[in-house]
């Protein structure tokens, strides 16, 4: 892929994300404006004995700011990445932006509450939940290909794994069997293998950590060694977010994943400059 066509998929992905940002938002307004009623979501918490059990107890509003994070997040880091990396060619950076891809599926889950989706089964609800299970499947696919071109293996053929990437994802989003007859955990939908994927997750988070790690040595480079760590706090704000159900995640995860990010293109951004 050359550079220019990096740089406008980019910009389109950047450009599409921002509206889909636009339309939650605008429909987020007008249910506060127009039917206060349905946004009982928002102060949908639990009653607690203290105060101090809130940011522990499972809720609503928790869960839906995650996922509005995750939509402000997305086009605001891609937007980053094409001004900054606009003509440097990094292959880190390019796996990273199919982990914004991913990001953006998850947060077709904020269209359940704002679209009144809760009801149970319906066409548009399996979309979301097969949106949801294709991020997932990008970023984990993303990540132990980023594993690969950390150690070096196939540097030259390794901008065409992206399309490998989304269209694996792709299928397995159309096949996985999905329980939409009602929806678990507030925003999120059941799917198959759910736990064998959450653990896969983790162990390719390690492992591309430890690349990118074990690749800084060979390379001789505090940046990169540095923006392996800024990866691993990447990959766990990811799962906290992901799995979040309280406020404690919102807020670690959150953190973790911003400043991990910051850091990540920072040290990306130093160590492309000087190489």
């Amino acid at each position: 892929m050359t550079l220019n066509t990096r740089n406008k998929l980019l910009l389109f992905f950047s450009v599409f994300s921002s509206l889909c940002t636009l339309i939650f938002i605008t429909a987020l307004i007008r249910i506060l404006i127009q039917n206060p009623e349905k946004a009982d979501f928002l102060s949908d918490i639990p009653a607690v004995r203290s105060f101090w059990y809130i940011p522990i107890i499972s809720n609503y509003p928790a869960v839906f700011l995650s996922r509005l994070f995750l939509s402000l997040f997305v086009p605001v880091v891609g937007f980053a990445i094409y001004f900054n990396f606009e003509k440097t060619q990094s292959l880190e950076v390019l796996f990273f932006s199919a982990f914004l891809l991913g990001f953006l599926g998850e947060t077709f889950k904020l269209c359940i509450p704002l679209f009144g989706l809760t009801a149970g089964y319906s066409t548009f609800l399996r979309f979301i939940g097969q949106a949801s299970f294709f991020g997932e499947m990008e970023v984990l696919l993303a990540i132990i290909i980023l594993a690969i071109v950390a150690s070096g293996s196939e540097n030259r053929e390794a901008d065409k794994y992206l399309d490998l990437i989304i269209v694996t994802a792709l299928i397995f989003s159309t096949i996985i069997p999905l329980n939409t007859s009602h929806i678990k955990d507030y925003m999120h939908i059941e799917f198959g293998l759910k736990p064998l994927l959450a653990a896969i997750r983790i162990i390719f988070g390690i492992t591309a950590f430890a690349a990118l790690f074990f690749s800084a040595q060979s390379r001789e480079s505090s940046n990169y060694k540095n923006a392996s760590f800024n990866f691993l706090f990447i990959c766990i704000g990811y799962i906290l977010i992901l799995e979040c159900l309280n406020f404690a995640f919102l807020v670690i995860g959150g953190i973790l994943l911003s400043t991990g990010t910051l850091r990540f293109l920072k040290n990306m951004h130093c160590y492309y400059m000087w190489k």
